[in-house]
């Protein structure tokens, strides 16, 4: 059960596990595989290992260094995957200058 929220404004880190809510208003680096219901950042971020989400919005600058897995996936900004990235309904918004994948 993820019942855990965590709340970046500024700058900080997660470790990986699992989580209800992930909001990242500023600069974070997820450090390990972690699973949430809402990924929400606004700012920079970088996650080192997979993340699976059951929603995902991105505004900003983004770094994924595994894959991005989740139901709903909105992206306004510059995101870059050094993996995959998979969403079972759809990719909702997609408003990038940039959507690279390297690998």
């Amino acid at each position: 059960m993820m019942t855990n929220d965590v709340k970046i404004a500024g700058s900080g880190s997660i470790a990986g596990g699992e989580y209800n809510k992930i909001s990242i208003a500023g600069a974070g680096t997820g450090t390990g595989n972690i699973t949430c219901k809402l990924l929400k950042v606004a700012g920079s971020a970088k996650f080192e290992g997979e993340v699976f989400a059951d929603e995902v919005s991105l505004a900003g600058s983004c770094k994924f260094q595994k894959s991005l897995k989740g139901n709903i996936i909105k992206i306004a900004g510059a995101v870059k995957l050094e993996s995959d990235i998979s969403c079972e309904d759809a990719v909702k918004e997609i408003y990038s200058t940039v959507l690279e994948k390297y690998g």
